[in-house]
């Protein structure tokens, strides 16, 4: 089976092969951890399915910032570990994927007294560069207080020393996370979406397969598999409450809004990094497509993973951010084009209450008795 069956008109059939043999893996979760584990198992030769509730990358991996970066800001938390993966994977991508991944310049501008010291970001920078193994697209530059403000005149000239431009990668969240299942569906695999799981067949206290429902016809099947994955992100926790009822929260949600504003409403030639003066959180302005994509807030909230809605605060806060680090935009409500948020999936903090931003960004494996595996972080 190949693309020529990745269709409506062919589910029947889809479901019906599902129906009739064993798999040797079967994924649950269509974002990006799942799509690549699905076309990583097809590539090794491997009988391999993805289910996927809703439309694939329909949760974090299509609400994301749009960003491939290379952890830039684990540095600050001593994440070099997991700064280094991000860059080689960056620049991995970069150089094979450049259809969707594509390298960035942001402008990171340095102040006296409000941001962090010249020669603090000379070390972090170069200390990026190590982690990237010295392959980053362009090595970073600090440029004169003159270049910096033809890069973003409207940047407060007050205090203004220069900048750092340095850089990374944007992608198409969505794009990317479909083209990795169309691979895994190209190589052998079988992927299916709008068909939420109902619960876990078990033999002998394994798991051995899972029950689903056909959103598109109603009707009901079963597909038995030698592993199974729950790689549903944000829902992960729903999954593995399928397998033991009274398991505890792996997973909790930090919800990050972002603002797309008219590229004329913040004059810039190049993309931004900034902290907010609220709170010297890290805040973006991307500048792509004729716009610019601002954001994102990072809070913890307790609720239904499927409805990430923004709300009035998040807003505020970002406009405000910006109102304050350049007073000259004069930007409010009216002129924000477009508002959407995403829940990132972090590690549950043991009822600790520590700020989002601090809580580790590494993946983590859980197998279970059972042996239902399940895969969050990664962000």
């Amino acid at each position: 089976m190949g693309l020529e069956l990745f269709n409506k008109w062919s589910r029947p059939q889809l479901f019906q092969k599902l129906s009739d043999e064993q798999l040797d893996l079967l994924i649950i979760g269509g974002g990006i951890i799942g799509a690549s584990i699905f076309r990583d198992a097809a590539l090794r030769g491997m009988r391999v399915a993805l289910i996927e509730a809703q439309d694939f990358a329909s949760g974090t991996s299509g609400r994301s910032s749009k960003l491939f970066h290379g952890g830039l800001r684990y540095l600050k938390n001593r994440g070099f570990r997991l700064a280094w993966e991000s860059c080689h994977e960056r620049n991995l991508h970069i150089r094979l994927n450049r259809r969707l991944v594509q390298p960035w310049p942001f402008l990171l501008p340095l102040y006296r007294g409000q941001s962090e010291s010249r020669a603090k970001v000379r070390l972090g920078m170069l200390l990026y560069e190590v982690m990237s193994g010295f392959k980053n697209h362009r090595f970073h530059q600090f440029l004169s207080r003159e270049k910096t403000l033809g890069m973003a005149p409207s940047l407060p000239t007050e205090n203004l020393v220069g900048g750092c431009l340095y850089y990374d990668a944007i992608m198409s969240d969505n794009r990317w996370t479909m083209e990795t299942v169309k691979d895994g569906v190209r190589n052998g695999g079988v992927a299916i979406n709008h068909t939420p799981v109902t619960a876990l067949l078990k033999e002998n206290n394994k798991v051995v397969g899972v029950t689903y429902r056909d959103q598109v016809s109603g009707t009901s099947y079963e597909t038995r598999a030698r592993a199974i994955v729950n790689a549903t992100g944000v829902w992960a926790d729903r999954i593995r409450k399928l397998d033991r009822p009274d398991a505890t929260n792996l997973v909790r949600l930090s919800k990050g809004t972002h603002l797309v504003l008219a590229d004329r409403d913040v004059p810039l030639t190049v993309s931004l990094i900034f902290l907010s003066p609220v709170d010297r959180r890290p805040l973006f302005l991307i500048k792509r497509q004729g716009c610019l994509l601002y954001g994102t807030t990072d809070d913890w909230e307790d609720t239904d993973p499927a409805t990430p809605i923004p709300s009035h605060q998040d807003v505020e806060y970002l406009l405000e951010s910006l109102r304050l680090f350049m007073p000259g935009t004069h930007l409010d409500s009216a002129k924000v084009q477009f508002i959407y948020s995403g829940f990132r999936p972090l590690l549950s903090t043991n009822g600790q209450n520590p700020a989002p931003s601090s809580v580790s960004r590494e993946d983590v494996i859980e197998v279970a008795p059972s042996g239902l595996i399940t895969v969050v972080g990664g962000l």
